[in-house]
């Protein structure tokens, strides 16, 4: 049987070590980035940095941790196409099954540093991860909030997460990166529009 792997990247850590050890007594393989990866590592839960799963080191200051197409490949391989599991087997890549992330609150930075460039605290892979995940929710579970985890990992248990189960749990993250784009768009409106009016 192919191993089942799991990518972690969460800003809000509530709850994340028992899920993670939860998913390890299904045997997930964890793949995980930054503080979320220091963390499991300090509880003693067995996890590979993506940097290591992909050869490639983080670039741009951080800026570029997890867009790589052996993350984004796996995440979105529909495992029902012929054409998909052949490109997947050429390049060697495996199925990612589940995607947990969520995002450093935009909105907390806006009211800590309100005269500051928020620009370093806009996150792209994050969001990129989850729309992935969503758009393939038939064969990637993407979950945004720590108060799915136990619900998530009583379904696999119980091999019962449905299909019905799933799209939800798309129409949450989809509906959890509006919101964080709202913020990021609210915050360039301000700048723009205290620039017209100066």
């Amino acid at each position: 049987m192919m191993s089942r792997y799991a990518l972690i990247s969460v800003a809000d850590k509530e709850g994340v070590v028992e899920f993670a050890s939860e998913l390890l007594q299904l045997d997930f393989k964890l793949l995980a980035t930054g503080g979320t990866l220091n963390l499991l590592k300090e509880n003693n839960i067995s996890v590979q940095s993506v940097s290591d799963y992909t050869k490639e080191k983080e670039m741009l200051s951080g800026r570029v941790k997890t867009l790589h197409p052996s993350i984004f490949a796996g995440i979105l391989f529909d495992r029902n196409k012929a054409d998909h599991q052949q490109q997947i087997n050429r390049a060697n890549i495996h199925p990612i099954d589940l995607v947990a992330v969520n995002f450093y609150p935009f909105s907390e930075q806006q009211k800590k540093h309100p005269n500051s460039n928020l620009l370093n605290f806009i996150d792209i892979g994050g969001p990129s991860l989850v729309r992935s995940a969503a758009k393939n929710y038939r064969n990637c579970v993407c979950v945004c909030h720590n108060k799915d985890y136990k619900f998530i990992t009583n379904s696999l248990k119980t091999d019962s997460l449905t299909e019905e189960a799933r799209k939800n749990l798309a129409y949450k993250a989809f509906s959890y990166v509006r919101k964080y784009d709202q913020c990021i768009e609210n915050y360039f409106q301000q700048q723009v529009e205290e620039k017209n009016h100066n």
